[in-house]
């Protein structure tokens, strides 16, 4: 079922982000791609949700609340909605989801445009508060 989120006036939801959230597709490596494409190619390129969740134990492990996640991976990565993942699929959405990751971090990173300008100065320390300014 679904719960009430409470929202701002713009309408945004308002997201909590906990340390203990876990997202199963945060920990699949290169080798693990490697794994799980040899999975998905020994059943011919297509896993269904109980192959996909047991390949995903074997291979990236699980921890708490492993099978909410990996429902919910499932769910996304399901786009035609037949109760099968192939491997482009998957594909897909490991391509998306990086991309997303990359573009978040790079919209919290701000460009210098230009070298700051050092200054000379005659202190020993650093300089840790000013309490008057002319």
């Amino acid at each position: 079922g679904h719960t009430n989120v409470p929202t701002v006036p713009s309408g945004k939801a308002i997201v909590q982000a906990t340390s203990s959230m876990f997202r199963t597709e945060d920990h699949i490596s290169l080798d693990h791609m490697q794994k799980l494409m040899n999975k998905f190619m020994a059943k011919g390129g297509t896993l269904t949700k109980r192959e996909f969740r047991l390949a995903l134990e074997e291979i990236v492990g699980h921890g708490e609340r492993f099978t909410q996640q990996m429902n919910l991976l499932f769910q996304k990565m399901d786009t035609s909605a037949d109760g099968h993942v192939d491997w482009d699929e998957f594909c897909t959405f490991m391509m998306h989801d990086l991309e997303s990751k990359e573009r978040m971090r790079n919209e919290h990173e701000v460009p210098l445009l230009v070298c700051p300008k050092l200054l000379e100065t005659p202190h020993m320390f650093s300089i840790k508060r000013i309490i008057h300014l002319r």
